[in-house]
């Protein structure tokens, strides 16, 4: 029975007093997060706080989890799981509690984009007020990211630097043959390998994109350019962005889940959770995470967790990762893509003058 995807639910009397025990354990805001973490602990099995929240609620799901939930609960499960019936509804007895509200699929389109439309005005973004450097210079970071941005030249990679080896052959190494000097560092050893590509390029091709740099290579000016062009309507406007930087995220302790995070976040703009369920459910969410390795190590496991419940359950959305290099996660289906160096001739003389004009 464990292979069997869509078939078995749970009781609503066992769903509840599963979620009771759970709350009671685990506190209301960190019930799901501990039944994951018991899960995995206790059984080896890993399951999202997403598939728990489902099969609580009611939602056809694995028997294996059902099973997992009724032992953590001491409930026998012959009693509280039952086959479900192709035309019963679930019950919604968890909705006080819930991670998205239980919406319907079958909005329009028009419907969607006019409420897609309604959400992006209402977002704000904790970096676009943010003075740099002074309080009294003028500087204005959204202004500067909006107004200046650096189309980027990537490479796309099957592997990072790390997983091969960079020299070239020896033939170029002693003879210094190669057409660009851009892609050679001083002692002619090549510095990426693969194919060639822009950050702009890339949006257009792509829609699950993990760009990896090193620091202040231009990482989270451009996610923040995108949340920027995105919530303004002038990129991805059939979308809503999410943004969040993952420093600014409590992991271990919170009790929340990524999904809880934003839900908490768009209510602070008036941006009820049903709403943005509605777009989530409907593939318009565009998910901008930056900086995922900026945690600590210890939360880096949940964290992967949460991204991976993202990538599976909400896979029609959009999604833009960001992390430095040296930083192994796994995630499938992400295309990967490393910023390269400034071109000399062409990025630093335009940076620069960037810079100065903005600064004085």
């Amino acid at each position: 029975m464990s292979g069997v995807l869509d078939d078995f639910q749970l009781n609503e009397n066992d769903a509840e007093e599963i979620q009771d025990k759970a709350i009671a354990q685990f506190q209301k805001n960190g019930y799901l997060a501990g039944l994951a973490d018991w899960l995995a602990s206790k059984l080896q099995s890993s399951y999202t706080e997403d598939q728990i929240f489902q099969a609580l609620k009611g939602q056809p799901s694995l028997y294996d989890l059902l099973k997992g939930l009724c032992k953590f609960a001491n409930i026998d499960p012959q009693g509280a799981i039952t086959q479900m019936p192709r035309n019963s509804a679930p019950f919604s007895a968890l909705a006080p509690f819930s991670i998205t509200s239980q919406i319907s699929t079958q909005q329009s389109p028009k419907n969607i984009d006019q409420l897609i439309e309604k959400i992006c005005n209402k977002i704000e973004f904790s970096f676009e007020n943010e003075e740099r450097y002074s309080s009294t210079s003028g500087f204005n970071n959204a202004n500067w990211i909006q107004n200046n941005f650096i189309d980027l030249d990537l490479v796309e990679v099957e592997f990072l630097p790390s997983q091969y080896p960079a020299v070239v052959n020896k033939e170029d190494l002693q003879n210094g043959n190669h057409q660009n000097d851009d892609d050679y560092d001083r002692l002619n050893i090549r510095l990426l390998h693969g194919t060639k590509t822009t950050s702009c390029q890339l949006l257009e091709t792509s829609e699950r994109i993990f760009i990896f740099g090193d620091p202040g290579s231009g990482k989270s000016s451009y996610l923040k350019w995108v949340a920027l062009n995105c919530r303004n309507r002038t990129l991805f406007k059939e979308y809503v962005p999410l943004f969040l930087e993952v420093r600014n995220f409590p992991v271990l302790g919170s009790g929340q889940s990524l999904k809880t995070y934003f839900e908490s976040t768009f209510e602070k703009w008036d941006i009820k959770q049903a709403d943005l369920a509605k777009v989530i459910s409907a593939g318009r969410g565009f998910f901008i995470l930056d900086g995922i390795d900026e945690i600590n190590k210890n939360d880096y496991q949940r964290l992967e967790k949460m991204i991976r419940g993202l990538l599976v359950n909400d896979d029609n959305c959009r999604f833009l990762i960001s992390s430095r290099l040296g930083f192994n996660f796994h995630f499938s289906g992400l295309k990967k893509v490393i910023i390269s160096p400034f071109h000399s001739r062409r990025h630093i003389p335009q940076f620069v003058s960037n810079w100065f004009s903005q600064t004085y």
